[in-house]
């Protein structure tokens, strides 16, 4: 049996545009000593890419939107064939559809009746529907139904579903537990014959695959969550190399490996300089509110062996490096951006996801992703707003690309520690993860006039004079404060013995009397 054909409902943009073939980069995994296999080139434009919002799935040369298909697309991921020349996404209407564009911008859509697709061989899609393999013919609206999937388990809730291909296997997903709140999945990998084999028999659920390249000549890369509840749930990304072996990478760098803590695996794709990239984030769940507080905020990822490592500079939610001084990205109010040689061209809003197609030719050093210059700061000094980039109600990305700053999170308690010439500064961010106070109890910080831990109450008089506000809590006498007030904020020196600054605090004026009453600095 066929699976009917379904265009009603699809909006279709068509730009005429003339396709320029294009030789950039083989997207493949290496190692430091393993060859760099090359693919056929294909007639794919470098420059383009393919997005999708909870409605649209687009298809964009360099800025221009050269074609795009309505939809319901918030549980989806976009995808490309192999051979790069047709973007689709599962569509969930009330008949589930594979939504397709090329790049002619001609849209057209299938009933599947399934929850994912994924590319297939020879540049066709595949899916799983009614206990068989799919495929479709891209610029074809029939599909055809293949061989029968293996039978789920009987503790399992249906069919299994398709996560990716290597060009000759079709990898499923079959979860092994009908349940809302238990994660796992094993991983088959279908051939051409038929012939099913378990890659891993019991993982979390495996979310998204992206093949090394076209065919098996590198690992394929997936994603596989673990939850335990809304807020502990964590992705990783695992490896699965050409000899059948499953390796899970590092993320401890990202953190979310710690008890109640979360990491999310927002993006993954293979870079054109041969590399693995994935878009992270990591948090802590606040038992007492039932809120977050981020650890590290979403930011573009590198694999460096089997470490992920921190492209400084990257901080959104998707990034894809199309060439050298070419990109496009999400920023992190879902905006997509494409910006060639620094100039930058709004697009489009409300972006989920974006990701670009396959193109030949041999991996590409000058195509990696490098994200914006790590700022430099002249020297620090102390004031009521706060220190060089670490500013009241600011993020701590730019103290850490200058390697200013490291985060720590214990219990329920985050924190900024301050690193080199911001050595003895201590930040607490909110649960949006920006800051809301500061201190300082040791090291040689100074404000502009050069007060620091250690200097004596009489030189902070005759220096601020009359700025120099003294604060005697009503709770005791013995808890007392100097503040320099500027706006909403204050800076703040605690005294030793009533004779030199044993700490300096920064933040907003009322909480800071909060603390000097307190007589402690907490959390």
């Amino acid at each position: 049996m066929r699976v009917p054909v379904r265009r009603a409902g699809i909006a279709v943009l068509f730009v005429a545009i003339a396709a320029t073939a294009a030789l950039v980069t083989n997207l493949v995994w290496y190692g430091d000593d393993d060859p760099r296999p090359a693919v056929a080139a294909v007639d794919v434009p470098a420059d383009g890419y393919a997005y999708l919002t909870d409605h649209e799935l687009a298809v964009v040369r360099d800025a221009t939107v050269v074609g795009r298909a309505l939809g319901r697309f918030s549980n989806a991921d976009p995808h490309w064939t192999g051979d790069g020349k047709f973007a689709f996404a599962v569509s969930g209407d009330a008949e589930e559809r594979v939504v397709v564009v090329d790049w002619a911008g001609t849209a057209t859509a299938v009933v599947c009746d399934c929850l994912t697709a994924a590319p297939g061989t020879d540049g066709k899609i595949v899916w799983v529907s009614q206990g068989r393999l799919w495929t479709l013919t891209p610029g074809t609206t029939q599909a055809e139904a293949g061989r029968a999937v293996p039978p789920p388990p009987s503790t399992a809730a249906g069919d299994p579903t398709v996560v990716g291909s290597d060009g000759t296997r079709v990898f499923l997903a079959q979860e092994t537990v009908a349940s809302a709140s238990i994660t796992s999945d094993r991983l088959l990998a279908v051939d051409a014959g038929g012939a099913v084999k378990v890659v891993e028999p019991d993982t979390g659920s495996v979310e998204l695959m992206r093949p090394g390249g076209v065919g098996p000549t590198g690992p394929l890369a997936y994603v596989v969550a673990h939850r335990e509840d809304p807020c502990r749930h964590r992705r990783d990304v695992h490896l699965l190399g050409p000899d059948g072996t499953v390796e899970v990478t590092d993320t401890a760098a990202v953190g979310g490996t710690e008890r109640d803590v979360g990491r999310s695996v927002d993006d993954l794709w293979w870079g054109r300089d041969g590399r693995l990239y994935a878009t992270m984030s990591s948090w802590r769940c606040v038992e007492w509110s039932g809120n977050t507080m981020p650890i590290q905020p979403h930011g573009l990822w590198r694999l460096d062996g089997r470490r992920w490592v921190a492209v400084d500079g990257t901080e959104s939610l998707a990034w894809r490096q199309l060439g050298a001084g070419r990109l496009a990205f999400v920023d992190l109010n879902g905006v997509l951006h494409t910006e060639h040689d620094g100039r930058r061209t709004k697009v489009a809003e409300g972006v989920r996801a974006i990701h670009a197609p396959v193109v030949g030719g041999a991996p590409d050093a000058a195509a990696a992703a490098s994200g914006r210059p790590v700022p430099t700061y002249g020297q620090l000094v102390l004031s009521p707003n706060g220190v060089g980039p670490i500013v009241l109600g600011a993020t701590s990305r730019a103290a850490e690309r200058a390697g200013l700053v490291s985060v720590d999170a214990k219990g329920d308690c985050v924190s900024w520690t301050g690193k080199g010439a911001l050595a003895g500064l201590v930040a607490y961010p909110d649960q949006q993860g920006r800051a809301s106070y500061m201190s300082v109890f040791e090291g040689s910080l100074r404000t502009a006039t050069g007060a620091g831990i250690g200097t004596k109450l009489a030189d902070l008089r005759r220096d601020y004079g009359g700025k120099l506000r003294e604060y005697v809590s009503p709770v005791s006498d013995n808890y007392r404060a100097y503040f320099v007030d500027e706006g909403p904020n204050s800076m703040v020196f605690l005294p030793i013995d009533g004779d030199r600054v044993k700490a300096v605090l920064i933040g907003p004026t009322d909480g800071m009397q909060g603390l000097v009453d307190s007589g402690e600095v907490y959390c």
